[in-house]
């Protein structure tokens, strides 16, 4: 038998040999089997768990009830993979076996430590796909229903308390894009924490915009008036006031102009069989095409990347960045370690936000290890979102040791990149 499972961060689940079981069983048989697993070790006497879960029945309608549905506990759930008796009951009281070999999700979240490193704590957040017991609720079983509060609200913390942590660390690495990822995050749990809005703001401020820093303090104004019927604080107003103030008088955008230029299809035919002595490492991709798969240029790099640099050297870029970059190739799975699904989603926007965030990473480390060329041919064909990619990897980059050369018919994306970057022809 294999070992038994217990998912109730988010949607409740009890697995049992590869299958979820609530459907055998009734609904307060899957509660009560919860309530006995979550408080292991603890002996319950059989009159507080018939209150606790028929409390509006008769003393001798909730004790019948009791006996039913540990009887058909029983039938379901009787020994555990090692042959262990999981429940142990006697005339007065009914437990969880101690003995009992489980898993639980709610015991890996519970291992929590403030000096965890970054991996451990994102791999801790990954158990929690949402709600203790989401959207369970008991009929008339006012008591239990009270505990899943007390419990949801216990884990909601926690999960907070873990989502800062990381922040905190995120912050101190100068990771600013996955840090706002992580505040966003925390604002869908706690939507009327202003001081999380201010960090929202400020974040949105160092990445240079204005736009989405001026955005976050209306709708966290809006919500305060909705909710609350109150303003912002004074300190969060006069940061506004300040922004809107200088928007007008923003530098211009600091760009690395040397970082690209307009090739001919010769050059690049030149470079591609080695004649740059200046360049360590050539990178080789093209654009065709095709319509309708976002990313697939992000990919053909990933691929190039994987085949020509070296494992060593790739395997100094830490895991989490991987994890994000084997989203849009499967190459990146031999460096990204154990991927698990924890049904948790991400927003559109989060997912490219990471993606781009680690293929800079990844770029950037191999690039203070060798100098690069990165070869990219027709340009006009490139899919919309890895096009979007050259350009934040251009506003960002200021530690990049090489060049991307391009070629490619006259196109809207030659335009903007010759607007924004002054791109310009230069001879190899």
């Amino acid at each position: 038998m294999k070992k038994m499972r217990f998912y109730l961060l988010g949607n409740p689940k009890i697995i049992m040999e590869g299958a979820d079981i609530s459907e055998q069983l009734s609904a307060k048989a899957f509660a009560m089997f919860i309530y006995l697993a979550v408080t292991k070790g603890k002996r319950h006497s059989r009159d507080k768990l018939a209150e606790l879960f028929w409390g509006e029945s008769g003393y001798d309608s909730a004790a019948y009830n009791l006996r039913y549905n540990l009887w058909s506990l029983k039938k379901v759930i009787d020994e555990d993979e090692n042959g262990q008796k999981v429940i142990l009951s006697d005339k007065s009281t009914i437990c969880i076996n101690p003995e009992c070999n489980y898993f639980m999700d709610l015991e890996i979240f519970d291992t929590y430590r403030e000096d965890m490193p970054l991996e451990s704590l994102l791999e801790l957040k990954k158990y929690y796909r949402g709600n203790f017991l989401d959207s369970f609720i008991l009929k008339k079983s006012f008591d239990f229903n009270d505990w899943i509060f007390f419990e949801r609200e216990k884990y909601q913390r926690l999960y907070l308390t873990i989502q800062k942590r990381i922040y905190e660390l995120y912050s101190e690495l100068d990771e600013d894009t996955l840090a706002l990822d992580i505040i966003s995050e925390m604002l869908d749990f706690d939507p009327l924490n202003e001081e999380l809005y201010e960090q929202l703001m400020k974040l949105y401020m160092k990445l240079d915009d204005r736009h989405n820093a001026i955005l976050t303090y209306k709708k966290c104004s809006n919500i305060l008036r909705e909710e609350l019927n109150i303003s912002p604080r004074e300190s969060f107003k006069c940061l506004y006031q300040k922004i809107c103030k200088n928007q007008s008088e923003a530098a211009p955008i600091r760009v690395a102009t040397s970082k690209i230029a307009f090739c001919t299809e010769e050059e690049i035919n030149r470079m591609k069989h080695g004649s740059v002595a200046s360049f360590e490492l050539v990178l080789s991709t093209k654009c065709y095409p095709i319509s309708g798969i976002s990313y697939y240029y992000l990919s053909t790099l990933v691929e190039e990347i994987t085949h020509k640099v070296s494992e060593g050297l790739l395997t100094k870029l830490p895991k989490i960045y991987w994890q994000d970059i084997a989203r849009v190739d499967n190459n990146a799975l031999k460096y990204a370690g154990a991927l698990e699904n924890t049904g948790q989603r991400l927003t559109e926007s989060t997912e490219k936000n990471k993606i781009f965030n680690s293929m800079m990473h990844l770029i950037c480390m191999i690039s203070h290890e060798v100098r690069i060329a990165i070869l990219i041919e027709n340009l006009q064909f490139m899919d919309e979102i890895s096009f979007e990619f050259i350009k934040y990897f251009l506003f960002k980059q200021y530690d990049f040791n090489g060049q991307i050369f391009i070629t490619g018919k006259e196109h809207e994306y030659l335009s903007v990149l010759n607007q924004l970057f002054n791109a310009s022809a230069e001879s190899i």
